[in-house]
């Protein structure tokens, strides 16, 4: 029998993506949910009560127009429950920020207005599982003690990044995913 000294419930870090389900207007017009940087923001304030709440250990993300690439810790067995725990998590606060930017337009005023409550009235009459695609796409990078050096990104960090204007969340995130995505490949 080979021993290895790697226990059944040690974590891993995990490169995750989370896609939108792209829903489309009667237009094809293809959704770029995350080009708003209040949705941006709502999803960085889930991050944070995730975070927080001991839903996730993030490492690291990367926000694109329509999806977004995290790097978070979890073990072998527990990796789906989190990713699912995220994903409701994060489409429940942007459902909640586009129904209050939808109330706040009694009047629509321009054709991007008109466009905004069309693509978010789309989202709302769905539930939150249709927010994020439904297909698991996550890839085990090693073990966390590969990556020892790398510290986890705080909510208190995140927050203060959120908060202050001079600070840019976007940079933290996609700085520190590169950071493990370079170590994980050189490994």
């Amino acid at each position: 029998m080979i021993e290895t000294d790697k226990k059944p419930n040690d974590e891993n870090l995990f490169f995750v993506t989370l896609e939108t389900t792209g829903i489309k207007d009667n237009n094809l017009f293809d959704l770029k949910i995350f080009q708003q940087t209040e949705v941006c923001d709502a999803f960085i304030r889930s991050l944070i009560y995730c975070i927080r709440n001991d839903i996730i250990k993030l490492y690291g993300f990367v926000i694109l127009s329509d999806q977004i690439h995290l790097i978070i810790s979890a073990t072998d067995d527990n990796a789906i429950d989190k990713i699912e725990n995220l994903k409701e998590c994060t489409s429940r606060e942007v459902f909640r920020w586009m129904s209050k930017k939808i109330s706040s337009m009694d009047e629509v005023k321009n054709k991007k207005q008109k466009e905004l409550r069309k693509i978010f009235n789309s989202f709302l009459n769905t539930d939150n599982d249709h927010f994020w695609e439904k297909e698991k796409k996550f890839i085990k990078l090693h073990s966390k003690n590969d990556f020892r050096e790398f510290e986890s990104i705080s909510s208190d960090e995140l927050l203060k990044y959120l908060t202050d204007e001079n600070l840019n969340y976007l940079h933290l995130g996609a700085s520190a995913f590169t950071k493990v995505m370079l170590h994980a490949m050189s490994a």
